[in-house]
């Protein structure tokens, strides 16, 4: 079986902002702005980190915290399904399935 690339993930699909970090680490730390937050918009996915003196490696752990989180793999699963066309098979079984008719409620009393 091989694999195909369904969609990718870059820096240019997140929203960035940079602080200045809070907590110990002298008058550089206070003067520049290296701690950063990462927004993946589509899964509403975010993450920070303020670690490091260096923004472009805070930046770096801050994407890979994004892609490790819940909200994102939920919604790269999903868009991988919609990619592999199985999300409409999916979506039609579930709507199959809510059907008055599949539907039952059962009662008793207590």
């Amino acid at each position: 079986m091989s694999k195909e690339l369904l969609f990718t993930v870059d820096k240019h699909d997140c929203e960035w902002s940079y602080f200045r970090a809070a907590g110990h680490g002298g008058q550089h730390r206070d003067k520049t702005s290296n701690a950063v937050r990462c927004t993946h918009k589509p899964s509403g996915a975010s993450a920070t980190c303020q670690e490091y003196r260096e923004q472009h490696r805070n930046k770096q752990i801050a994407f890979r915290k994004v892609a490790e989180s819940k909200e994102f793999q939920a919604w790269a699963r999903i868009e991988a399904q919609k990619k592999m066309g199985i999300q409409a098979e999916i979506e039609r079984k579930v709507d199959e399935m809510m059907k008055p008719e599949h539907i039952k409620v059962e009662y008793g009393i207590l």
